[in-house]
């Protein structure tokens, strides 16, 4: 049977940082034809690409860009280290798009990438046409695709656990908070999607991964001294400094043993839970004082769960405050501290948390 030819389209202000595609494309079974690079996107060159990948900030994508192109948009957000990430909770572009890359882009991470596209967005549009790809090969791409998200799922699962396993030796509070955040977190995202103020959470998956990243988020506290992690009493400001840096080293921790996990949306996820969940709506949280939605969702929704399990849980140097209590402090703090939406929400769930609350405490 005779391959197909991709013909692609690279928009892009460095075009030959994508070179290395040239090299994954026929290893994965197909001819392929780039494009010349142009000046401007319009609708006479997008429809003559199969696959057009842009890589620009979303203020310059033409508003036109989707009708122009006939074949599969992809969306790159090339950032470096550091870069704030795109606003795509809510943009009209998340609906529109068929696949987003995130950078910065080595090589590496473009060939994976780019198997992931054609094994799961291009093989998978053959596959219901019925054409394009023989039977048996059609056949093992089944049982090689799920054999594949098995064992993704399975590792997804599994390592939160062992790492809250790990921090919980050290601190068996954290165990208790890792259990109550996550029943928190799956209320508020039911509550959210009931809303439809959050139109990225309509995904089931993307919630699914939120909850399954929830006893990551403290994992920083691993490397936390026992001296700070365990004292019982109120930190020194040398004390509270290091124990604050539990954010960055839990980001840095899930990079190095998470960022090679084939599903990379999980991995921004864990790691946006682990590295912002105590920035804050106004812009005066750490670590990076992000504001407003340049904080990723799923880290301000881990959030309020956070503060709310801390405010109603014992410590040695206060005792827990009431439901009452840390409800009026969530309120209050709504649009400073906490998204407004989010903070709504937890306090519109209240019932179902309370619930949550007496079984808790009381095992009622």
């Amino acid at each position: 049977m005779e391959k197909k030819t991709l013909r692609i389209l690279v928009y892009s202000m460095d075009p030959e940082g994508f070179a290395p595609l040239r090299t994954v494309i026929p290893r994965a079974g197909f001819v392929h034809e780039f494009l010349p690079q142009v000046q401007a996107l319009t609708e006479d060159i997008c429809q003559d690409a199969d696959i057009v990948i842009v890589d620009l900030p979303l203020a310059q994508l033409p508003k036109e860009l989707r009708s122009f192109v006939s074949g599969w948009l992809i969306l790159c957000e090339s950032r470096q280290n550091g870069d704030k990430p795109y606003d795509m909770d809510g943009s009209p572009w998340m609906d529109s798009i068929d696949d987003l890359w995130v950078g910065p882009f080595t090589p590496r991470r473009l060939k994976f990438y780019f198997r992931r596209f054609l094994r799961e967005v291009y093989a998978a549009w053959l596959d219901l046409n019925g054409s394009g790809v023989p039977d048996g090969r059609r056949r093992n791409l089944e049982k090689e695709l799920e054999r594949k998200a098995r064992t993704i799922k399975d590792m997804q699962k599994q390592i939160p656990v062992s790492f809250a396993d790990l921090v919980n030796s050290r601190d068996h509070a954290i165990g208790d908070h890792i259990r109550n955040t996550h029943m928190y977190v799956e209320v508020l995202l039911k509550e959210l999607r009931r809303e439809h103020t959050k139109p990225t959470l309509a995904e089931q998956a993307y919630c699914d991964e939120i909850l399954q990243a929830v006893p990551l988020h403290d994992v920083g506290k691993i490397s936390i001294p026992d001296s700070i992690l365990n004292k019982a009493g109120p930190y020194t400001a040398e004390e509270y400094a290091v124990m604050r840096s539990h954010t960055e080293r839990g980001g840095k921790l899930i990079e190095k043993t998470l960022s090679q996990l084939e599903n990379y949306r999980y991995y921004q996820i864990a790691k946006n839970m682990a590295l912002y969940h105590h920035e804050k709506w106004n812009g005066t949280g750490y670590p990076k004082g992000l504001k407003g939605k340049d904080i990723p969702l799923e880290a301000r929704i881990m959030a309020v769960a956070d503060v709310f399990d801390a405010l109603i849980s014992k410590r040695p140097y206060r005792e827990a405050r009431t439901v009452e209590q840390a409800y009026v402090i969530i309120k209050a703090s709504a649009g400073t501290q906490f998204d407004p939406e989010v903070a709504a929400a937890f306090i519109i769930a209240r019932p179902q948390v309370e619930k949550l609350v007496r079984e808790i405490i009381y095992h009622m």
